[in-house]
């Protein structure tokens, strides 16, 4: 019980660290395209830049922030999902517990009864 935990606990640990590095690389990629702009803007500068290369480099920084917000979203989706999937399976154990106290069964189906006890405790 205690390793699941553990193992459930260290999967939303990863994926908390995974969404910040995403986050820093969306900051460090538009920090990079905007400060490119920028220089772009400089009539003297801008026949500098405009290279094949620098375009690759700049068409890459923008899918690396596609890819970065995409993932993002779908890690968020699927913490949301989990959540609720966790509390209606929560939610259902707790009635079926609940219903099988207020019928006075066991767990395997047997009624609860005075010599049903006293078989148990000989």
């Amino acid at each position: 019980m205690y390793a699941t935990r553990f193992i459930a606990d260290t999967y939303q640990a990863n994926e908390i660290q995974s969404c910040v590095a995403a986050g820093c690389s969306i900051l460090a990629c538009s920090s990079i395209l905007l400060t490119s702009a920028w220089v772009y803007s400089v009539p003297s500068a801008s026949n500098m830049l405009d290279r094949v290369s620098f375009r690759l480099l700049l068409h890459a920084l923008c899918f690396e922030i596609i890819y970065d917000i995409s993932y993002i979203v779908v890690v968020a989706v699927s913490v949301v999902l989990r959540l609720q999937l966790t509390l209606s399976a929560w939610r259902q154990w707790s009635s079926s517990k609940r219903s099988v106290r207020d019928r006075g069964l066991f767990h395997d189906g047997r009624h609860r009864s005075v010599s049903a006890v006293r078989v148990q405790h000989c």
